[in-house]
């Protein structure tokens, strides 16, 4: 063969290896159906403040950002916040609000939208309630090139019954085999100015989501803490009190594979159960699933 030849040859072939070694372009990821066009203005505001953001916000910062949350706010979960808080008595009515504010803002991903976990506070600027008794919400906020969109996210909580009230906070940002995750935490009772009947209750929940293109998946749920109060004139009250620890399992990336919870549960400081409970990521469902 040919010496130039068979260099070309060469060159040609080193060169279909290089180009697959090379890394590939990301293809954008198309804006969702709900998606709405974004002022070029609030554009610039929302991308320089998610690039910068560094967990505190200017006061005419964090108005300008709320003004634009709550413009996305859905039409029902306002009706929802609005049902909350007439639940709870006549002096409620009229005065039912909504804020919204920035809880994390997703490190950046080449080729999508910017994510923003935000939370809605439902309340009554009613005085005697107005710092105890509120309902949190989570929200997604995207933002592509020229749109940006709204999705609520799933909690498992009744966001209408006026006597059970959430509030929320972040725990920590955490990788799974299938990409970045967040951690929440739930602060979830029945302590409101509608609490009724014999029981109270009172929880911690930490809740695991996987972020996906316009979505954020819930992938498992942990209790770290439940307490009920059953009032009975009979008996006597009773006083369960359930917790967890909580541990992980990593693989050499640093993905947590495996939730385990050791738990005990006492009865008027009685210890009446305890054992462990274990949920190993699933590939193919995406989430974590109970193992025996």
């Amino acid at each position: 063969m040919n010496t130039r030849v068979f260099h070309v040859m060469l060159f040609l072939c080193c060169l279909g290896v290089w180009a697959e070694e090379l890394p590939q372009p990301v293809a954008p990821v198309s804006p969702p159906p709900d998606a709405i066009p974004v002022e070029q203005h609030d554009h610039e505001l929302l991308m320089d403040f998610a690039r910068s953001y560094n967990g505190t916000v200017g006061p005419a910062l964090k108005e300008r950002i709320e003004q634009i949350l709550l413009s996305l706010f859905p039409k029902e979960d306002r009706q929802r916040c609005e049902n909350l808080v007439s639940q709870w008595g006549a002096a409620a009515r009229g005065t039912t609000k909504l804020s919204g504010q920035i809880l994390y803002v997703k490190p950046e991903d080449e080729g999508k939208p910017r994510q923003i976990l935000v939370v809605f506070r439902c309340f009554s600027t009613h005085k005697a309630w107005l710092d105890k008794y509120y309902d949190e919400r989570l929200g997604l906020l995207e933002i592509g090139e020229t749109t940006m969109s709204l999705s609520m996210i799933a909690d498992g909580n009744d966001h209408e019954d006026g006597s059970t009230l959430s509030h929320i906070e972040m725990d920590q940002a955490v990788r799974f085999p299938g990409g970045p995750g967040i951690g929440m935490m739930f602060h979830v009772s029945n302590d409101s100015p509608r609490a009724g009947g014999p029981s109270l209750f009172k929880e911690d929940r930490l809740m695991y989501y996987l972020f996906q293109d316009h979505d954020l998946k819930p992938v498992v749920f942990v209790s770290k803490r439940h307490e009920a109060i059953d009032h009975d004139d009979a008996t006597g009250d009773v006083t369960t009190i359930y917790e967890g620890r909580i541990d992980y399992e990593k693989d050499a990336e640093g993905n947590i594979t495996r939730v385990i919870s050791k738990y005990s549960i006492q009865q008027n400081r009685k210890l009446v159960g305890e054992g462990t409970l274990k949920y190993q990521w699933n590939a193919e469902k995406a989430e974590f699933l109970e193992v025996r």
